[in-house]
């Protein structure tokens, strides 16, 4: 079965228990060991927090092209975060095991982690970082209404759908990355009044399209 991570919890103990089962063939240890008392980062996803790991550098480490911190990694993009491009190795980073400054991690390595092992954490970044069971959150409804000349049906939908948007209510606690579903759109047009009236509703889902 596939491994789910949905808190930053969750994230530390999957890393331990990586990190703990792979035993370097550098050094005879295991590679949270190893991390622990030979990198200069640390196991760093152990002592930050939450708000600090999915914003804040890696703590003692600095870009070797620019001089400048490196960000953990970017919210909803994977591939773009330096955790990852770390842990694959990725071509042409700091992190390329032929050219990197660097070089892939675990430093202590091999082994290192394999595509399916470093997958549950880009599905976690790629979600938002939650930091909670997102799947537990119910979906928030959001309504928007316009009322106009009859001859600007258009112009109403528009507005209503603006207005939806603009009322949808802040994200649950450790959710990013919201998306949207069109509802229903409910029209009254003409008769005696000669006016529209359009109401959009939007379903407010946690996670990126697709992940629900």
């Amino acid at each position: 079965m596939a491994t789910t991570i949905s808190s930053y919890a969750e994230l530390q103990s999957y890393l331990n228990a990586l990190l703990t089962s792979l035993i370097s063939t550098q050094t005879g240890d295991n590679e949270l060991q190893d991390t622990k008392t030979q990198s200069p980062h640390r196991d760093f996803w152990n002592t930050l927090t939450f708000q600090q790991f999915v914003t804040g550098n890696v703590p003692g480490v600095t870009d070797p092209n620019t001089g400048k911190p490196m960000p953990i990694l970017v919210k909803g993009n994977a591939s773009q975060s330096n955790f990852i491009k770390a842990l694959q190795g990725a071509p042409g980073s700091p992190f390329d095991p032929n050219t990197g400054a660097f070089g892939q991690m675990p430093a202590d390595g091999p082994p290192f982690l394999s595509v399916d092992q470093i997958q549950p954490i880009a599905d976690w970044i790629n979600a938002g970082c939650p930091d909670g069971v997102v799947s537990a959150v119910t979906p928030a409804v959001s309504v928007g209404v316009a009322t106009g000349p009859a001859n600007t049906k258009k112009a109403m939908l528009v507005e209503a759908l603006q207005q939806a948007l603009e009322n949808v209510p802040p994200p649950p606690a450790g959710v990013d990355i919201q998306h949207f579903e069109l509802l229903r759109i409910d029209l009254e047009h003409g008769g005696f009044t000669g006016t529209t009236r359009t109401r959009v509703m939007l379903s407010v889902k946690p996670g990126p399209l697709g992940q629900d």
